[in-house]
């Protein structure tokens, strides 16, 4: 019996488990305290600057803004966020609504918008 089929089978294996490896998407835990007071875990893209804390009435916005000029924001309270209206070609934003926040990105380049959008998705599941 020959090897081959073995051999090619672990051939395709190794470069499908090489593929995956190189798409590994950077998240970071992070905590922010709630409007209720309450601290909650977010998942964001890794290396954001420190971020700018805004209070508003009964709430805050909080933004992290990242070394390409993308930012996420959350905010919790009494506002709305007015989403990135002009989105140049090949830059992506967001905005989803869950569990008493509203997060938005923008000025996201297509290279990390599944990156971004990992992110949301991860803590819409929280």
């Amino acid at each position: 019996m020959s090897k081959f089929p073995y051999f090619l089978i672990f051939i395709l294996f190794l470069s499908f488990n090489c593929k995956a490896q190189e798409k590994k998407i950077n998240l970071e835990k992070t905590y922010i305290t709630d409007c209720n007071g309450k601290t909650i875990e977010l998942v964001l893209p890794k290396n954001w600057d420190t971020p700018d804390r805004l209070e508003i009435d009964k709430g805050f916005i909080q933004t992290y803004i990242y070394p390409d000029k993308s930012y996420l924001s959350i905010m919790c309270g009494n506002s709305e966020f007015h989403k990135q209206k002009v989105v140049k070609e090949n830059e992506f934003a967001r905005e989803e609504k869950y569990n008493g926040f509203a997060i938005i990105y923008g000025n996201v380049k297509a290279e990390r918008k599944e990156e971004f959008d990992n992110a949301l998705n991860e803590m819409k599941t929280k």
